[in-house]
């Protein structure tokens, strides 16, 4: 019975694409070919505002529809992407808010950090189809000290961990880490920051230096942690000395997304 459900539940994400193309959310005659082309077992891409994606299977799709149809990381007005900005994206998994940004930051620069080695692979693959020349990527996992550590590799590949979770195998493998300050040193400043990297972003932040902090203008990151949290009330406490925090929207109780600006006297 189990197995049957996640055979379904797996089967769901074509249905979606199937929803949205009737809804005009994406191209429709984009989403009936590329479930023709699923239903026959062909090595299918797909299209989504200008971005091609090779290899979509129901994981991807996931990250494609949070990042390009939902556009979970612009949900307030002020966190956006102006043409000349510097976005790095922390946890860029297969490239699906990476290639986003590259379209919208067309005069900037995206600083893409993913540490799985197939991750990376895919991500790559991702800009050099889509001519992203604006991206730079980084086999390198971002977090609160740099040096190497160890990754918690899942079975999903965008929920690979420093931290050992519910969706960790017994794998792990050895990875190059920077800090944000280290960050910082390549980018010199980060007009947009997102990070989704699987419950690191707290460590990141707390982490992060005066002059690091004062180099941000926007985030969008992934929180997971209720409010009432000890972890959470760090976070707040450490990005309210420099930022007006302007939402939390929460998806579940412990899962939501933060957007922040920096305060304009910083």
């Amino acid at each position: 019975m189990l197995a049957m459900r996640k055979k379904m539940l797996k089967g769901r994400w074509l249905v979606d694409i199937a929803l949205l193309g009737i809804q005009g959310k994406i191209p429709f005659a984009e989403a009936v070919g590329f479930i023709l082309a699923r239903v026959k077992a062909k090595p299918t891409q797909l299209n989504i505002n200008g971005v091609r994606f090779p290899q979509v299977d129901h994981i991807l799709w996931s990250a494609i529809l949070e990042a390009q149809v939902w556009q979970v990381y612009f949900l307030e007005p002020q966190v956006t992407i102006q043409a000349k900005d510097v976005v790095v994206d922390i946890g860029a998994h297969w490239g699906a808010f990476t290639s986003l940004a590259a379209r919208q930051a067309t005069q900037g620069q995206v600083f893409a950090f993913e540490p799985h080695p197939d991750n990376v692979q895919q991500l790559e693959r991702v800009c050099a189809l889509n001519n992203l020349c604006n991206v730079k990527t980084f086999p390198i996992a971002v977090s609160g000290i740099g040096g190497t550590r160890d990754l918690f590799v899942s079975a999903n590949s965008s929920q690979h961990s420093l931290a050992e979770g519910p969706f960790s195998t017994r794998h792990t493998i050895k990875i190059p880490t920077m800090t944000l300050d280290q960050v910082l040193d390549e980018t010199g400043h980060i007009d947009f920051l997102k990070m989704d990297c699987e419950g690191a972003e707290t460590e990141i932040i707390l982490n992060a230096s005066e002059r690091a902090l004062t180099s941000i203008s926007k985030i969008a990151m992934e929180v997971h942690h209720s409010q009432r949290a000890k972890p959470m009330r760090l976070l707040l406490k450490r990005l309210s000395s420099h930022f007006t925090i302007l939402a939390i929207q929460y998806r579940t109780p412990e899962l939501g997304y933060l957007y922040a600006i920096r305060r304009q006297q910083d």
